[in-house]
């Protein structure tokens, strides 16, 4: 598994990516310009087995900690690890940019995602109601980086 940070250039290869990961969110789906901005603002890592199979971004945005924006995996790749790999990935930047913690909301039904974060260390510091734009719920949730 290769794991690279993602270019301009990859806009167009996360954007389907996007398409295909299994869970395809009510409130949002990521536009090619939401994706260019998370190149440019974020750290946005992609995993590769002989062709992009996921990625994740990340944001310096809370004041002891980084904002773990997304992690996306092929519908077709999950339960191998990959997920795994990303969130290791950027609990490690998080470590080298000097910030203790690692926060994300997460939809409040996504329950494969609640189960895989909750199983990497994180825990619900609370619900935060009417997040997106259907009006549905996300739990915010943090990991304590030691």
């Amino acid at each position: 598994m290769n794991i690279r940070k993602a270019t301009i250039k990859d806009v167009e290869i996360l954007n389907n990516l996007d398409k295909k990961t299994g869970f395809v969110l009510p409130q949002y789906n990521f536009s090619k310009k939401s994706i260019e901005e998370m190149i440019k603002k974020g750290i946005t890592l992609i995993a590769e087995d002989k062709e992009p199979v996921g990625f994740a971004c990340l944001f310096e945005k809370f004041k002891d900690g980084c904002e773990l924006y997304t992690i996306e995996v092929l519908k077709s790749h999950h339960g191998k690890g990959i997920g795994t790999i990303l969130l290791k990935e950027m609990e490690k930047i998080t470590k080298n940019i000097e910030k203790e913690k690692i926060y994300l909301y997460c939809y409040n039904k996504n329950f494969q995602a609640i189960q895989f974060y909750t199983k990497h260390g994180f825990f619900v510091v609370k619900i935060k109601k009417k997040r997106y734009s259907d009006g549905e719920d996300a739990l915010l949730m943090c990991k304590e980086l030691k």
